[in-house]
């Protein structure tokens, strides 16, 4: 589930223009001519537009095009990356963040980017170490913060997930993602309650988060209130056979009913 939710968030992420807010103090140097600057932000942004539009064969080749004329351009690396990411080109997508970064060691949005990439890669430990980096560079990234939640958790590390998870689920336009990831990291501690808590919020923000009722039904079982589970276990079921037909969510459903037959 967490691949999932980070490529979503991935997906979700990709820019409509160059942001390059972040790069801070590099600079990068360029001797290009301002002309010939100006023609390779022209291919970044035609680039940025194709990718708007999942037409990811033609970014591409925007993106060839704006580097064979500016080789520092960081912007254009870091799309190379998002895009080949997308469409499962991992290690071409490694290589390109790689690149951005050693342009512009100070670009937390790079670090971010492959910071997604080793996560969608199962990739946890070095997920970790990217993301820590990020988070030194900006430490206010509120996606930067639940991405190494998501890590620390997969990790088992529940209380550094915690920590992270409380600060950012009120600020996240997601909340609800950060609500039940808070909830599952609560659950794993023995915090019931506050588990429960957590995932109530996470419907209330959005009400087909079924993994929030997945672990809301696996919490209320928990506390021994098995009518309570049983009713969000079967919403959980409902929203998966309704919204998805794909492995996970049929692994997911599969898990429900055999949980379903063992509750009083």
């Amino acid at each position: 589930q967490l691949t999932d939710i980070v490529l979503s968030l991935h997906y979700s992420a990709i820019s409509v223009t160059p942001d390059l807010s972040d790069v801070g103090e590099i600079p990068v140097p360029n001797s290009l001519p301002l002309g010939k600057m100006k023609e390779a932000q022209d291919f970044l942004r035609k680039a940025y537009d194709y990718t708007t539009q999942e037409k990811y064969e033609d970014a591409l080749a925007q993106l060839t095009k704006a580097i064979e004329i500016d080789s520092q351009l960081t912007e254009a690396y870091r799309l190379f990356g998002e895009i080949y990411m997308s469409v499962g080109r991992y290690e071409e997508s490694a290589v390109a963040y790689k690149k951005c970064i050693s342009i512009a060691p100070n670009y937390a949005n790079a670090y971010v980017g492959l910071g997604y990439l080793y996560i969608a890669m199962g990739q946890y430990p070095e997920a970790l170490a990217i993301l820590q980096k990020a988070l030194q560079l900006n430490p206010e990234l509120t996606e930067t913060q639940f991405l190494l939640a998501s890590v620390y958790a997969q990790l088992e590390r529940y209380e550094e997930a915690i920590i992270l998870l409380e600060k950012v689920a009120p600020k996240m336009p997601s909340g609800s993602v950060a609500y039940s990831s808070l909830g599952s990291a609560y659950r794993n501690t023995g915090r019931l309650e506050k588990a429960v808590t957590a995932f109530k919020k996470a419907i209330a923000e959005d009400e087909d988060n079924a993994g929030a009722y997945y672990g809301l039904g696996l919490t209320y079982a928990q506390l021994n209130r098995f009518s309570e589970a049983k009713v969000n276990l079967q919403q959980a079921r409902t929203i998966l056979k309704e919204k998805s037909n794909n492995k996970d969510a049929l692994q997911m459903i599969q898990e429900i009913d055999d949980f379903l037959k063992k509750i009083p």
